[in-house]
């Protein structure tokens, strides 16, 4: 029952948070924020209480979430301060790529570690990097080795998520959740946040 509690207050903070961003109410918007990822850490929490039945699994997707939750806070602080702007989406940057290392890690546990997996991240890194400059929507800059790091960190994650789908523990469900998941935060969270907020000039 307390699952579903959490994902109903999970659906209503994310409208509460989505509609506070469409009427740039910056305040009110961080407050939502920080109580929708509340409720993921939630979620994940009742989720394991429910099915106990792979602590490590759950372990590491637990502190990811917590970092993710840091990040989430570190980025929703809306200041006209550019240094303190910056440094905040630095340290929000950080602690997600802390997420996504533990996510990782997780994943490893599973499917184990390959070298492609580093030969696919890279590359997809590189092609993503290459297109963005080559279509001047990505200009360098002196924050170009943090955003570049992370870009690889969070490339590897996508691979390992997707490379989930060759494990047959996982139910069909579990794994095209993580998959999707994985594939949209790649997309909003580099695509969106990264490069306009500390790739481009």
């Amino acid at each position: 029952m307390g699952i579903y509690i959490c994902i109903l207050l999970s659906l209503i903070c994310l409208s509460i948070l989505i509609y506070s961003t469409f009427k740039s109410d910056y305040k009110f918007r961080l407050i939502a924020k920080i109580f929708t990822s509340l409720c993921f850490l939630l979620v994940s929490l009742f989720s394991y209480l429910s099915n106990p039945i792979n602590p490590k699994y759950f372990f590491l997707i637990f502190i990811g979430l917590i970092f993710s939750f840091i990040g989430d806070v570190l980025l929703g602080i809306n200041t006209k301060n550019h240094n303190i702007k910056t440094n905040l989406f630095l340290s929000g940057g950080f602690a997600f790529s802390i997420t996504h290392i533990f996510y990782s890690i997780c994943f490893i546990t599973l499917v184990g570690i390959h070298i492609r997996d580093f030969i696919y991240a890279i590359f997809i890194s590189f092609i993503l990097l290459s297109t963005l400059i080559c279509n001047k929507k990505l200009t360098i800059n002196k924050y170009h080795l943090p955003g570049i790091i992370y870009c690889l960190i969070i490339s590897f994650m996508l691979c390992k998520a997707i490379s989930l789908i060759t494990v047959n523990s996982l139910n069909l469900i579990a794994k095209s959740l993580v998959i999707i998941g994985a594939i949209i935060f790649y997309h909003y969270f580099f695509l969106i946040k990264t490069v306009q907020n500390l790739l481009v000039d």
